[in-house]
C-alpha cells in the first residue's frame, strides 16, 4: 500500500488485519456542531470509501505501480460494495427528487411521496416482520416502544 493513499482506513483495515467482528459494542461519535462540520464529515467518509474501489480490481496499487492481488473474499469485497452503493443513496434521491419535480412525468408530489416511501423501507419492513411473527401482540408492543425511543433519540451518524 503506498505511503498515504487512503484516507479511510478502518474498513481496509479490518479485511486486512483481520479484526474480529463485535457486535454488542456501540461506539457513538459526538453529533457536528454544525450542518457545515456534518457535510465535511460526509465528505471525508465518502472520499475514504471511494478510495478503496481498487481493491475490488484484480490488481491493486502499490509505492512501484500496480500489481497482482490474491483472490479477495467476497465477504471482503461486498463490504466495500456495499460502503460505494451507501455513499450514492442521498444524491440519487436527490436525483430523483430533482427529476421527479422538474421533468418526470406525474405530479410531483407522487414522485416525493415514493422517495420517502423508500426512505422509510426500513421502518415498513420491521414493521412488516412484526406483523407477521407469532405472538403479534407482544412483539407489536416491543416494536412500538422501540419505534417511539428511535423517534425520540436524535439520529446517529451512519459508518
Amino acid at each position: 500500500m503506498p505511503e498515504n493513499a487512503l484516507l479511510s482506513h478502518d474498513l481496509f483495515e479490518g479485511l486486512h488485519a483481520r479484526a474480529a467482528l463485535v457486535t454488542d459494542v456501540e461506539v457513538v461519535d459526538d453529533y457536528p456542531a454544525s450542518v457545515l462540520a456534518h457535510a465535511r464529515r460526509q465528505h471525508r467518509w465518502v472520499r475514504g470509501d471511494w478510495q478503496i474501489l481498487c481493491w475490488l480490481l484484480p490488481w491493486v496499487p502499490t509505492t512501484h505501480g500496480l500489481r497482482a492481488q490474491p483472490p479477495r473474499r467476497s465477504s471482503a469485497r461486498f463490504k466495500i460494495f456495499d460502503n460505494l452503493r451507501r455513499s450514492l443513496v442521498a444524491p440519487a434521491t436527490l436525483a430523483w427528487l430533482l427529476a421527479g419535480w422538474t421533468v418526470l412525468p406525474g405530479h410531483p408530489g407522487v414522485w416525493t411521496v415514493a422517495a420517502l416511501g423508500v426512505a422509510a423501507a426500513p421502518l415498513w419492513l420491521a414493521l412488516a416482520r412484526c406483523c407477521m411473527v407469532r405472538g403479534r401482540r407482544a412483539r407489536s408492543r416491543a416494536f412500538l416502544r422501540a419505534l417511539a425511543e428511535d423517534l425520540t433519540t436524535p439520529p446517529r451518524a451512519s459508518c
